[in-house]
């Protein structure tokens, strides 16, 4: 059965890759699931992405986790 719940928007994704551009990391439109350009439907969250999408390589939504030095979650929400 497929998941309704809505996930997080792709920057929060562990998975979304960032351009390096002087020292400064900017978010794309391209992930690790979708290495060619995230689906319009999935970027604009009209589709959520915690279940399996044409495509995805088999990787979907996965909140990025930030720790701090000690392994402590910063980021809970």
């Amino acid at each position: 059965m497929a998941n309704s719940k809505k996930v997080g928007s792709c920057l929060s994704c562990t998975h979304l890759i960032f351009i390096d551009q002087d020292g400064i990391k900017i978010p794309s439109t391209r992930c690790k699931a979708f290495p060619q350009g995230i689906p319009i439907d999935i970027l604009h969250g009209t589709v959520s992405h915690a279940d399996p999408y044409e495509g995805d390589n088999g990787i979907q939504y996965e909140k990025h986790v930030v720790k701090n030095k000690f392994g402590v979650v910063l980021n809970k929400l």
